[in-house]
């Protein structure tokens, strides 16, 4: 004799694989996101330290390029 699944058991299965298939999209999203934060911290962090780079040097070009590039970058996060 074949055991085959009632219909209440596969509507569970069923169930049970979607909240998976959302808890694994839901982590790659927040995966996504902390690894999008680690990166825009360190493109700052460098730019800000070539600023001062530039302040210490008195590369006025160079330092009006570089605030300007972090003007923008921060224009396009807080807008």
């Amino acid at each position: 004799m074949i055991h085959e699944s009632s219909y209440k058991e596969n509507m569970k299965k069923s169930a049970m694989e979607v909240e998976r298939q959302d808890e694994r999209f839901m982590m790659e999203m927040f995966l996504q996101m902390v690894i999008d934060e680690a990166v825009l911290k360190l493109k700052v962090e460098r730019l800000l330290a070539a600023i001062d780079e530039a302040l210490d040097k008195r590369d006025e070009e160079t330092f009006y390029e570089l605030s300007h590039e972090y003007k923008e970058l921060m224009d396009a996060l807080y807008k």
